[in-house]
């Protein structure tokens, strides 16, 4: 998967994050009916965090040459519908 995916696929988590499943949940049968673990949504700590800090902080932290800065998560919640604008259309 490539870093741009990733990092679209976690920011717009973040948009629409919903509580982690119970304990055990399971998702549906796929195909031939095997079972496969739900997937739980992404974190911050363990999912973005990384990601923005090597790709985003060079730049947008303060006295940086970014326009705002990018150093938690509602920074980056808060600029998420641009943020997927700007990396989707290649301009980040």
């Amino acid at each position: 998967m490539n870093t741009i995916a990733l990092v679209l696929g976690v920011i717009f988590g973040l948009l629409v994050a919903t509580p982690d499943p119970p304990p055990g949940k399971r998702g549906g049968p796929i195909g031939d009916g095997l079972v496969v673990p739900a997937v739980p949504p992404p974190t911050w700590n363990g999912d973005v965090a990384d990601i923005i800090q090597r790709r985003c902080v060079t730049c947008h932290a303060m006295g940086r040459v970014g326009p705002f800065e990018l150093v938690d998560a509602a920074a980056v919640r808060n600029r998420g519908r641009f943020l997927l604008d700007v990396i989707d259309g290649g301009r980040m």
